[in-house]
């Protein structure tokens, strides 16, 4: 009996033990799903966009991206020494002829030094293109991949700018590392050409025992809009070749600037700039053409003229004005020495309005300067309306014309404004103004975008824009082009016999306020301690004269010096000769 009544209990607690493991495993899920199971997550994934390309106005590339990699070596990958001695000498052998930086014996050294170091991490070379790589993965350990041979290779995407530093102040620098450096187009259109980056988020949660993830929320990434420009780079590179011999020739010139414009469009083909750095070196480390005020001279009278002929101050070019022996009554304005040989020379005591503009007289430009004296307001507001603003120029950094605080304004003020002085103004704004003569008073938006595409939205087109329908009339357009040929037949803007193309504009020579660290003590704002001065030299003008296509001006700026730089030598000379080269390039 009693062994009956304990195989009953055996039995019973063998029933409740299968009981509890059916129990177990019927409840196991609800236990793994309620309690155990870790929370769902959300993780997003990041799809980098393609930043676009920028090109010229006949479709060749200024700016691309490029994929490159980075190469490291573990040195304590391989333990077998033997085998690392005999390996790694092959290595410095073969690597030697693709990255010549170093010699064999060299790369050998370098290889067992750092594995005396315990280098995990030893850099190869830097930024090396996809051909390279391939050269360099078919050598000893590198063919062994990481984790036999200890080779470490990374990409990136750099900015590639196949005309090198052409343009570079326009174009702009793009480093993906930093924003800080952006400049020109690269910065102006940094978010059109950067595009939008996809975004994938996903779910991450279990079903059962399994990892389960789906997909909750999706973005594709757009690409870059590519950015097409008026820059022409084979007009580019002459530009900047034939500024660089200008600055080159002289060691005593600072820099400068060479623009071309498009009359009818306002587009910008060439803008080069030329900069000479301290250690003597020449590059685009600076844009004159449009970040540098300066006093422009006697390029500039060309604006009082265009006033006193829309107002009806004067009738015609040839309207006489009184010598008086070349001194303005009521001013401080020194004595015009070419007035005095005038006077001498043709035995009279009047000039005309046209012999005095192309000899860049002072004297004369002054003169109708003076017939505002009663609305002295009204003359400035002309020269606000010939200049451009910030906001007329599609990259920023354009200087803001200066002039006279109109408390300070006087007649002295007057006089030195329209003879070109006392006031600053950037290379563009009166390459601007050349071109709206050029363009029979109608004043056009300096283009440097004429496009832009995109795979996703298509394309935006940029279409000229006028500033201003009708600066002046037609006729004082053609008047001051009269007077312009004047300048370039025989006046101070002469420029040399046999040009392909009859080019009219004027010159300008003038001081400049010398920086008071470079004036060594000096009171006088124009000259530092020794008597040196600093000049600007211009020409501006336009060509073929007859019906004129393209607008350019060509600015040098000198060093403190004791010998000045006149608009009528280099940047003359510089002008003709790239015309020249416009010839031969169309001719191609």
């Amino acid at each position: 009996m009693e062994k009956k009544t304990y195989i009953i209990k055996y039995a019973k607690c063998v029933l409740v033990l299968l009981v509890c493991i059916a129990a177990f495993f019927a409840i196991r899920p609800l236990f793994w799903r309620f309690i155990t199971r870790p929370t769902d997550q959300i993780r997003t994934y990041t799809e980098s966009s393609e930043r676009g390309e920028i090109f010229d106005c006949r479709d060749n590339l200024i700016a691309t991206n490029k994929t490159v990699y980075d190469l490291h070596l573990d040195c304590c990958v391989l333990e077998d020494q033997k085998m690392w001695e005999y390996k790694s000498r092959r290595l410095a052998q073969g690597i030697a002829l693709i990255l010549p930086d170093k010699t064999a014996p060299e790369w050998w050294d370098y290889f067992q030094n750092a594995r005396g170091n315990r280098n995990r991490y030893l850099p190869i070379g830097r930024n090396l293109d996809r051909t390279m790589v391939d050269s360099l993965r078919s050598l000893p350990l590198f063919n062994e991949g990481k984790y036999k041979g200890g080779l470490i290779l990374t990409s990136h995407v750099i900015r590639e700018y196949p005309y090198g530093n052409m343009a570079r102040r326009t174009i702009g620098v793009w480093r993906n590392t930093s924003d800080d450096y952006l400049f020109g187009v690269e910065r102006q259109f940094d978010d059109d050409l950067s595009g939008d980056d996809g975004i994938r988020k996903v779910k991450v949660g279990y079903r059962g025992r399994k990892s389960r993830q789906w997909e909750i929320e999706r973005e594709d990434k757009v690409d870059g809009w590519d950015v097409y420009t008026t820059i022409y780079m084979k007009y580019q590179a002459l530009a900047d070749s034939v500024l660089r011999v200008a600055v080159e020739s002289d060691e005593d010139i600072a820099g400068g600037c060479l623009v071309l414009m498009e009359v009818k469009t306002g587009g910008i083909t060439a803008l080069a700039n030329c900069h000479r750095l301290d250690n003597g070196r020449i590059g685009e480390y600076y844009n004159y053409a449009i970040s540098h005020s300066y006093e422009p001279g006697e390029v500039v009278q060309t604006m009082t003229l265009a006033a006193a002929l829309s107002d009806g101050m004067i009738k015609s070019l040839d309207e006489k004005i009184p010598t008086n022996h070349g001194r303005l009554t009521d001013t401080c304005m020194f004595r015009d020495d070419y007035i005095i040989r005038y006077e001498r020379m043709n035995q009279t005591d009047s000039i005309s309005v046209i012999d005095g503009f192309a000899q860049s007289s002072r004297y004369v430009a002054s003169a109708l300067a003076l017939k505002y004296v009663q609305s002295q307001d009204y003359f400035y507001k002309w020269y606000e309306a010939f200049c451009l603003t910030e906001d007329n120029f599609d990259i920023d950094g354009m200087r803001e014309l200066d002039l006279v605080d109109p408390i300070g304004r006087d007649i002295n003020t007057l006089s030195s404004t329209g003879s070109g002085y006392g006031f600053t103004v950037c290379p563009m704004q009166i390459l601007s103004f050349y071109n709206t003569i050029a363009n029979n008073g109608k004043m056009m938006h300096p283009m440097l975008i004429k496009k832009m595409t995109s795979d996703k939205y298509g394309s935006q087109y940029m279409m000229p824009r006028e500033i201003n329908e009708m600066v002046f009339r037609k006729e004082v357009a053609d008047s001051l082009k009269k007077a312009l040929t004047a300048c370039t037949e025989h006046g101070t803007s002469k420029l040399h016999d046999g040009m392909p193309q009859n080019i009219i504009g004027k010159t300008g020579t003038s001081r400049q306020v010398i920086d008071p660290r470079l004036r060594e003590g000096s009171l006088d704002p124009y000259q530092d301690s020794e008597g040196c001065k600093q000049y600007s030299s211009t020409f501006a003008g336009f060509f073929p004269a007859d019906n004129p296509r393209y607008s350019i001006i060509c600015v040098l700026f000198s060093k403190p010096t004791h010998k000045p730089i006149y608009g009528g030598t280099l940047p003359t000379a510089a002008v003709a000769k790239f015309v020249e080269g416009v010839e031969k390039i169309k001719l191609q």
